[in-house]
């Protein structure tokens, strides 16, 4: 396929995870434009990683260059060159929507929407677009229903999916819009995902603590010595390798319930434990997480209880169910995933 890739230049780990992904599938001829700088090797190495949300770790600095022609993307996109466009973040790209839309003339070009940010509010359904357009439903999803697919990381069905639905009780929202079924844009799940490199293979044996240093849950922390909220590494490596000592390592839901310290916790080779894991949307990522690969707890004195208690037959079935799930959320995987739904 040939695939454009509208980025911007901001860190975004749901576009950019899917991007990294999209091009080391390496079927495919893929056109990031603007050039997504942070994702390349050459360039990343001269940005001020402390500028980045998680000093860059994971996920940027690790694409070689490569030849892309990115001239005249317009003029291609309206002469059909592109199979597939993808706008990477919707919030702050929504302004190309009209443009793209008089661009893509040949019929076989699909539109794909990601939406990566930490809330769940559906396009285009927020305060600052009620600020600029009022009630009015902007005209361009009118034209977008039907040709376009769009991608959604916090996805709670819940949450309205049009004007009107913001006048009704959250409860009665997926009943009625069953029955009227009036979506403009329906919503598909996606996630985060990481590069396979960072996946080691978990060693029981090279466990020597209970848990990290960096611990996010603020009232686990409160009863640790060692520990902290914030950075408390400034290379990956350091990162990885306190994790990979740990048995168990702590997250839990902070601004949106998909983070990729899931993911990196999982691909240390440690066991992850997710605060209230049962009170997050089925549809909303991370998907595939359940007491059968991770510890779900709802207080420290439940988390120590459960740690305590565990026995090792217990613990080894929990960390390989551990590995075999962060290996299924790869970036590769989850842009072949996304393609393949992209396609249905």
């Amino acid at each position: 396929m040939n695939i454009l890739f509208l980025s911007d230049d901001r860190e975004d780990y749901l576009a950019d995870s899917l991007l990294h992904g999209l091009i080391s599938l390496g079927c495919h001829q893929v056109v990031d434009y603007p050039k997504k700088e942070l994702l390349y090797t050459d360039s990343f190495a001269a940005v001020h990683h402390s500028q980045l949300y998680g000093h860059g770790f994971t996920l940027y600095g690790l694409l070689p260059e490569r030849q892309v022609d990115r001239t005249l993307i317009w003029k291609r996109l309206e002469a059909g060159w592109f199979d597939l466009v993808i706008l990477g973040n919707i919030w702050r790209q929504f302004g190309l929507l009209p443009q793209l839309l008089k661009s893509i003339k040949h019929p076989r070009t699909q539109l794909l929407l990601l939406d990566g940010d930490d809330d769940p509010r559906l396009y285009p359904v927020s305060l600052a677009r009620l600020k600029q357009h009022g009630l009015q439903i902007p005209g361009h999803l009118q034209a977008l229903a039907g040709r376009t697919r769009y991608f959604k990381r916090e996805l709670d069905l819940q949450q309205p999916q049009h004007w009107r639905e913001l006048l009704l009780p959250a409860g009665l929202r997926p009943q009625l819009r069953r029955l009227f079924s009036r979506q403009l844009l329906s919503p598909q799940p996606c996630s985060f995902s990481i590069p396979a490199q960072w996946i080691r293979t978990p060693d029981p044996n090279r466990k020597s603590k209970l848990l990290p240093r960096h611990i996010v849950d603020d009232e686990v922390r409160s009863q640790l010595e060692d520990s902290q909220s914030g950075y408390a590494f400034s290379s990956q490596q350091d990162y990885f390798n306190d994790l990979d000592l740990a048995r168990f390592g702590i997250t839990t839901r902070r601004a949106g319930w998909d983070c990729l310290r899931h993911y990196e916790i999982a691909a240390a080779g440690t066991v992850l434990c997710f605060r209230n894991l049962q009170q997050k949307p089925a549809l909303c990522a991370p998907h595939g997480l359940d007491a059968d690969n991770c510890v779900i707890y709802t207080s420290a004195a439940d988390l120590n209880m459960q740690l305590q208690t565990m026995g090792s037959d217990h613990y080894t079935n929990l960390l390989a169910a551990s590995h075999a799930w962060v290996k299924r959320h790869t970036t590769v995987q989850a842009a072949a995933r996304l393609l393949k739904e992209s396609a249905a």
